[in-house]
């Protein structure tokens, strides 16, 4: 699992959910590459020990993100690119997911997630004829 604690009463849910929701809008804005801890800390306002209460690292946020993007279909096919530079945010998207159903993979956990990544990267893929 990539949280380090479930939190179990209403307060420590709350606070996971918002660090991940958080967490989501600056990866919407930043991608992967430029997505920083100390950005969520700042525009959350949780501080940085509770984030890391609940997630081991910055890969353990951006999993929890893409664990939401799917639960929540953000991660829907792009319409049609008019420029190369959208055709290049959505092969980054793609490879987001590809890298996090390899985590999944790698640690055994998921399926079900797994699968509907894999079912979201296929409609991309179909959709945008790459």
């Amino acid at each position: 699992m990539a949280d380090r604690t479930t939190p179990k009463q209403a307060r420590g849910i709350t606070t996971r959910t918002r660090i991940v929701e958080v967490a989501n809008d600056i990866y919407e804005r930043t991608g992967r590459d430029y997505f920083k801890t100390q950005d969520v800390q700042k525009e959350s306002g949780v501080s940085i020990g509770t984030i890391y209460r609940y997630f081991k690292d910055r890969v353990a946020i951006l999993d929890a993100v893409m664990a939401y993007r799917v639960e929540k279909g953000l991660d829907k096919a792009p319409t049609p690119a008019e420029t190369p530079a959208e055709d290049s945010v959505a092969l980054s998207t793609i490879q987001d997911i590809k890298d996090w159903c390899a985590r999944v993979i790698e640690r055994g956990e998921g399926l079900h997630d797994l699968k509907t990544a894999g079912e979201l990267i296929s409609k991309v893929i179909s959709d945008r004829g790459l």
